[in-house]
């Protein structure tokens, strides 16, 4: 007897099951390690202080640049008003003994230059980014310091003594480093 179409089985038996391949082992994304953590050191009043011989908020002063703009003001000027970006006969309009010095980008490169090459007993990998900060990479370097806590202690310790102000910020990665101070 046979049988009609309609009635045939649509599978002739259970297929064997299939061993699938096991899943790929997770990837970081982007490349980027897991111990990678970085420190962002922003100097922001570096122009100011290249520029002022000794204590830079002894006096109203401000950098201005090539096109008469305000970069930094110190402590006394701002308190007088002035800011950064402000024009320059703004600046003095505010606090007329102000005392002006153009800004020293050579200056603040090389200043930038010396500060690296001080934080490279922190970390193996420094980057500068013009034209006031530096990034360090200190995930591996955190055990060798104590952790992040004395880490940051120690560095301030030996920023103080350069006489420099600083910014810290500390991120996953470089580019959220920068936007964090």
């Amino acid at each position: 007897m046979s049988r009609s179409r309609a009635s045939l089985p649509l599978f002739d038996a259970a297929p064997a099951p299939r061993r699938l391949p096991p899943p790929p082992a997770p990837t970081p994304r982007s490349g980027r390690r897991r111990d990678e953590l970085w420190l962002c050191l922003l100097f922001s009043r570096l122009p100011l202080e290249t520029r002022s011989a000794g204590e830079p908020d002894a006096l109203p002063m401000v950098v201005v640049d090539g096109q008469g703009r305000v970069v930094v003001a110190s402590e006394p000027a701002a308190d007088a008003g002035v800011g950064p970006g402000l024009p320059l006969n703004a600046a003095l309009a505010l606090c007329p003994w102000l005392e002006v010095v153009e800004r020293d980008e050579a200056g603040e490169a090389a200043a930038l230059e010396r500060l690296a090459a001080w934080a490279g007993r922190f970390s193996s990998l420094v980057s500068l980014v013009p034209p006031d900060a530096l990034l360090l990479e200190i995930g591996r370097s955190l055990r060798l310091f104590g952790g992040l806590p004395a880490l940051r202690r120690r560095l301030r310790r030996g920023l103080s003594s350069t006489g420099h102000e600083v910014l810290e910020a500390v991120a996953p990665t470089p580019l959220a480093a920068l936007w964090l101070p």
